[in-house]
């Protein structure tokens, strides 16, 4: 039997389904209606949901009233869940899925369903979760610099060289020998100059040559989803379960684009001006426990303004100590900066 996105589906064993979808009538927002397959077998009739129940912006407007409400009791975010479905349909059903695919799918239908367009967008996705990366591309033999600048949501690390990545079967025992990787390393690892494999066509030489490439960063987001990859699928698959040394506070300073970080230099280089713009505070990671095949992930969040740490575990939700934030695996670091600047007409 094949299930239509975002349908939800129950065999009565008489021939007959349940199809739900969520309108918010019901106590899970699921009401049901039983139909009949049609005379394709393998399908069950599509039925439409009300707008209201696939929009994006409205189930996360839904959600940020409930948390500000001052209601103590349980809240299901179904609606959010079920529009995000919609959007990507990848994502629907009940099987296993990646929580950072879930965040990128999250934020793109966001982006869509608030109006986003491509390039230059002033959606409320955008003024909090999008930077700008730099790549320059160096001619090693005339020094010429190809720039270009893309946009990004969140950055994707290596734990360790992937040149230098050892078979699947050896991962766990060869990180443990070595230096327990910190986030500022994967960060220098993430922004160093390395050496391309193939060569370039350079527009001075009009000639392949060899060449390097430098990433760096050169607008930081007012929030920053530092994504560690721990899921290893170059050969085998495996899962990277090394603990990757994190802080409450984060530099961004060393990893901007030189241009970049000079213009901040020359604000502060008389030491009179204090330039915060680059610091970030840790407010929420979101851990995996399990295997590569099965598992399940918990979320560590701090509450905006103060120094309360809350661990939440599917439907469990307890106090935590910050010794216990940074001591977790880490999955998906989440960071928003220390000092937010707005221009003159109150955006970020």
């Amino acid at each position: 039997m094949r299930w239509y996105p975002g349908t939800i589906a129950k065999s009565h064993g008489d021939g007959t389904f349940d199809v739900l979808y969520d309108d918010g009538d019901t106590e899970y927002g699921l009401p049901k209606q039983r139909v009949r397959p049609t005379s394709d077998s393998s399908a069950v009739p599509v039925i439409r949901p009300p707008i209201e129940s696939t929009c994006l912006g409205c189930a996360m407007n839904h959600i940020f009233h409930e948390i500000y409400s001052g209601s103590k009791s349980q809240f299901s975010p179904h609606k959010l869940l079920y529009a995000v479905w919609q959007h990507s349909h990848h994502l629907a059903g009940y099987s296993q899925q990646d929580a950072h695919e879930f965040f990128i799918a999250l934020l793109d239908g966001m982006h869509t369903h608030l109006g986003g367009l491509p390039g230059t967008c002033d959606c409320i996705i955008h003024r909090i979760f999008t930077g700008a990366l730099q790549s320059d591309v160096t001619c090693t033999k005339c020094n010429t610099v190809s720039t270009k600048i893309d946009p990004f949501w969140d950055i994707s690390l290596d734990i360790m060289p992937i040149a230098h990545m050892p078979s699947p079967n050896k991962v766990a025992t060869d990180l443990k020998e070595q230096e327990t990787p910190t986030l500022t390393s994967c960060l220098e690892r993430y922004t160093r100059t390395e050496s391309l494999m193939a060569n370039i066509l350079c527009s001075k030489c009009a000639t392949r040559e060899p060449a390097t490439k430098q990433m760096s960063i050169h607008k930081l987001p007012a929030v920053i989803c530092l994504h560690l990859k721990r899921f290893e699928h170059e050969s085998r698959a495996a899962k990277i379960s090394t603990h990757v040394k994190f802080t409450e506070q984060l530099d961004m300073r060393p990893f901007l684009s030189p241009t970049v970080r000079e213009e901040i230099n020359e604000k502060t280089k008389t030491g009179r001006e204090v330039d915060d713009s680059c610091i970030y505070s840790l407010f929420s990671v979101v851990n995996h426990h399990g295997t590569l095949q099965h598992g399940h992930y918990t979320n560590y969040v701090r509450v905006p303004g103060d120094t309360e740490w809350f661990l939440c575990e599917d439907d469990n939700v307890s106090m935590a100590k910050l010794s216990d934030v940074l001591s977790s695996e880490g999955y998906m670091l989440f960071y928003v900066k220390k000092v937010l600047a707005y221009s003159n007409d109150g955006k970020s």
